[in-house]
């Protein structure tokens, strides 16, 4: 079971702090530091998320304890990808086509293993030792000695996952695994609703546009409202382009 005091101290960050996120990247970062803060040496921590899109079937944001290179991906299966730097930390952004799934490099990865399995939990040796998982190979040179990867719960019944990288001196012992575990239950109380409300507000700008679509998502949806609007309307012709 979770230690009294870390739950109790958990609890109020995520009433008083996270809640204050409304985005992924930021939450992501709050609770990476919190968990830092009390002493997990997260230094890598994988958050994956379905999504609804016509062009995207899921998102996957890792962030890092550090700026670092976040390395290639198969470009086939990328939609769009972009980086966040946050008091040192870094987050990298990605966005997948439906492809993504049967990536060899997705297949290969332990998050493939958590996805199957529901939870896992896989110490990383020194480097140049062989590793469970190519993945491994790369942490170890960063100084990582466990993994810990989650199934998330959704009340959309959309796929959500997280997987941690530890630098603690012996991996994570099984007080930390059970902290992880019912932390990120918790977590996704809040994460359901980032997520949903971000897939609220691009499906309205997609379908309906940037400015009516958040004009809506803000409850602007009753009848006989209207919005005027200041405009110009500039007619111009090139000389001489449409003479005979």
């Amino acid at each position: 079971q979770s230690n009294p005091d870390y739950q109790s101290r958990f609890t109020d960050w995520l009433t008083k702090e996270a809640v204050q996120h409304s985005t992924i990247p930021y939450l992501l970062d709050a609770f990476c530091c919190f968990l830092n803060s009390e002493g997990f040496e997260i230094f890598r921590c994988n958050l994956a998320t379905d999504t609804i899109h016509p062009q995207m079937t899921g998102a996957r944001h890792v962030w890092y304890d550090t700026v670092t290179d976040p390395g290639p991906i198969n470009p086939a299966v990328v939609v769009d990808r972009r980086q966040y730097q946050l008091n040192g930390a870094m987050i990298d952004e990605v966005f997948f086509n439906s492809g993504s799934q049967e990536n060899p490099q997705y297949k290969a990865s332990p998050f493939y293993q958590v996805e199957l399995l529901g939870e896992l939990y896989e110490p990383i040796y020194e480097a140049g030792k062989t590793q469970k998982y190519p993945l491994f190979d790369d942490l170890a040179v960063d100084g990582c000695t466990g993994y810990f990867g989650i199934k998330l719960n959704s009340f959309a019944g959309m796929l959500q996952k997280m997987g941690m990288s530890t630098k603690c001196g012996s991996g994570l012992n099984p007080d930390q695994i059970s902290a992880l575990r019912w932390s990120t239950s918790l977590l996704t109380l809040h994460l359901n609703t980032v997520v949903e409300s971000t897939i609220k507000n691009t499906l309205s700008r997609l379908y309906i546009g940037k400015d009516p679509g958040q004009r809506i998502t803000n409850g602007m949806i009753e009848l006989g409202n209207v919005v005027s609007l200041e405009a110009v309307i500039w007619f111009s012709d090139l000389r001489n382009f449409t003479s005979s």
